[in-house]
Parts: structure tokens; sequence; C-alpha cells
């Protein structure tokens, strides 16, 4: 039996000093890609086996993630993560620890939640569920996050890359919905991540203080130009897709819940 491949997409913009710890304790991998949207950094920055990507302008998240996809889909990669440059993995069984997740549920796709989305007024996290299949137990968010993805290649051949009509924001919101309406993942606002997974990273921007598409004074503009494509292709504002009940959501699954 082949191998299954497993591939690491690490994105980055103009944010050297986040870039270089990201890199710092990378998982050995199959296939590394890096796609830089900014100004390029010196050689010396990147990890001797990745393979580089640089944009010679500014194309925007959707495109360098796609970038990022693509390069590892193409290199035959069953199983696909992408990072965004202020994730730093501490545990280096991370990526193992998504793929038995997902072979034990069936979900093919995986959003880290431990993020500020997420954060309640006192500083607990505001989980809707948590599920243990055969001993691996899945966490159930709200909201959703794009700082660090698991995609199974199923799921690139259902539904193909992000839209890169949206202008870094709601890109990836858009791409998990297509992703649920293929089957690959349960309903939407029961966004999946693996238990305690804040554990195993370290985000460095965690409330985005240095992220430089929110600190655009045109970033509302943005949202509120991306939310109407949003509604265009799939009938409903990000917000008002309709947010199944639990018994619903719990008989969506094959498998069996131990």
């Amino acid at each position: 039996m082949n191998k299954e491949k497993i591939g690491l997409g690490i994105i980055t913009c103009n944010r050297a000093n986040f870039f270089k710890k990201c890199v710092s304790n990378l998982p050995e991998v199959d296939e590394l890609v890096i796609v830089n949207d900014g100004e390029p950094y010196s050689a010396e920055i990147y990890p001797n086996h990745a393979n580089v990507i640089q944009h010679s302008q500014n194309m925007g998240i959707a495109k360098t993630k796609n970038d990022a996809l693509k390069y590892l889909f193409d290199k035959n990669c069953t199983h696909i993560f992408l990072s965004e440059d202020d994730i730093i993995i501490k545990n280096r069984n991370v990526l193992l620890y998504y793929i038995s997740a997902s072979e034990s549920s069936g979900i093919k796709h995986f959003n880290f939640g431990y993020v500020k989305e997420n954060l309640k007024k006192d500083r607990s996290y505001w989980i809707k569920k948590i599920l243990d299949f055969n001993g691996n137990k899945i966490v159930f968010f709200r909201n959703i996050s794009g700082s660090f993805s698991y995609f199974h290649r199923d799921t690139i051949k259902a539904v193909g890359y992000m839209d890169e009509r949206y202008k870094n924001a709601l890109e990836h919101v858009d791409h998990t919905y297509q992703i649920i309406k293929a089957g690959y993942h349960p309903s939407f606002r029961w966004f999946a991540d693996i238990y305690n997974s804040y554990e195993y990273f370290i985000n460095q921007d965690e409330f985005s203080q240095h992220s430089l598409i929110q600190k655009s004074i045109i970033w509302k503009m943005k949202i509120f130009r991306n939310s109407l494509v949003f509604l265009i292709k799939n009938r409903f504002f990000p917000g008002g897709i309709p947010e199944v009940d639990e018994i619903t959501f719990l008989s969506s699954f094959k498998n069996n819940i131990s």
C-alpha cells in the first residue's frame, strides 16, 4: 500500500519576525511549501527543504492559500495542512492527531478553534459540544478561524479551491461552507477541531494586534463587500445560515460515538 503523503503550507506577508518563529519547529512532512504574499525575505530565513512561492505583488489571502493548496494537491498529498505565519507548532505530532481524528470521525476538514472569536468574557472558550470517537475527542465551536486548517484531499476534489473573489476576509468561511455542503464536515456553526488543540500551538497574534489587514481603515468595508459576495453565492449572509439543533447535528454522524 502506498504511503499517504502529508503536506504543509505556510503563508506569510511582511511579518518576517513571526515567520522565523513559525518555521522554527515544523514537523517532518512529505511536502512543505511557503507562499510569500509580501516583500521577499532573505534566503536564510527559509527552511532548506521548503519550496518557496514568491508573489511579485500582493494577491491577498485567498490567492495565497490557493497557491499552497494547489501545490500540495498537485504533489499528491492526501493530508493537507495550512498555517498562517502567526502560528507556532509546539508539538510536532499534532498533524498526526488531526489525521487520526479525521479517520475515526469521518470529518475531513478541521479549523483551529481556540481563538478570540470563540472566547467568552470570562476568558473561557464557547464550546458547543465535545464528542469522543474511539478515543479521539473532537470539540465543536460556533465561530471559525482560518489560522490553522486541515483538509483531506477528498475535500479539494469535491469543492475545489477558495473563491478568489473574497478579498482578505470570509474566504475560509465560504470554503468551509462548500465543504459542509459536500458532506465532509458537520453542519454550519458546528465547526470542528481536535480537543484541547491550544496545547499544541502558540498563537503569536491571538488578538490580531499585528494583523496588517485588520489595521486597514477600509477593512470593515471589505467585510461588507465580501458579505455581499457570500450572499449572492450562497443565498445567505454568513450570519444568516440556518443553524441546526443538537439532535440533527448528532444524527449526521455515521461513525460510532463513544
